[in-house]
């Protein structure tokens, strides 16, 4: 690390030269990666709203959405049950979209 930040290459033990660790853009990268998985969320988020959006607005709890949709086999982003918090995210993501009046 010295010697990169330094200016000098590294050479490793097979003999390759390594003149700086990670990318030159590291940043961007993460930031393009997070954006990927925001908007597979949002996407996701969209499409089951109308399924959770009724039972919100009959006033169940998140646990008792989590317990319904779980009865019906349907299944989170990930492929798993649904549990409350995944219900509370959902309804997070439909609020900061607009899609639920506060």
């Amino acid at each position: 690390r010295k010697k990169l930040k330094a200016g000098k290459p590294h050479i490793t033990r097979t003999g390759r030269e390594i003149n700086m660790l990670g990318t030159s853009d590291q940043k961007a990268l993460i930031d393009a990666g997070n954006k990927a998985k925001q908007e597979k969320a949002d996407k996701f988020a969209l499409t089951i709203w109308p399924e959770i959006c009724v039972m919100y607005e009959r006033g169940m709890s998140q646990s008792d959405i989590a317990r319904q949709l779980n009865a019906k086999k349907v299944l989170n982003q990930k492929g798993n049950a649904w549990t409350q918090n995944a219900v509370y995210r959902v309804i997070q993501r439909m609020k900061k979209m607009g899609q639920i009046d506060e």
